[in-house]
């Protein structure tokens, strides 16, 4: 059974290489991509994480702490930026 009845063997086993070959790069390129991605969420946990460590160092401070009991807001540097 020709899975292209109208093409000579040689031909139909080339165009199912070529098939192969594009399903290989394919891969590679999913394969780079899902490291890259990978790389990405890496770094976004890192970052907030030591946000969240900074949080809790400015909420849990001395300082914080006379504020919180005098009813005062605290100011922080790049307060924005947190």
């Amino acid at each position: 059974m020709a899975f292209f009845p109208f093409l000579p063997a040689s031909i139909e086993v080339e165009t199912l290489r070529a098939e192969a070959a594009e399903g290989k790069a394919q891969v590679v390129w999913l394969q780079e991509r899902r490291s890259e991605d990978d790389a990405q969420k890496r770094a976004a946990v890192s970052f907030i994480e030591d946000a969240s460590r900074l949080l809790q160092v400015q909420q849990n401070s001395t300082r914080s702490e006379v504020f919180r009991l005098k009813g005062i807001e605290p100011w922080y540097p790049n307060k924005e930026c947190v």
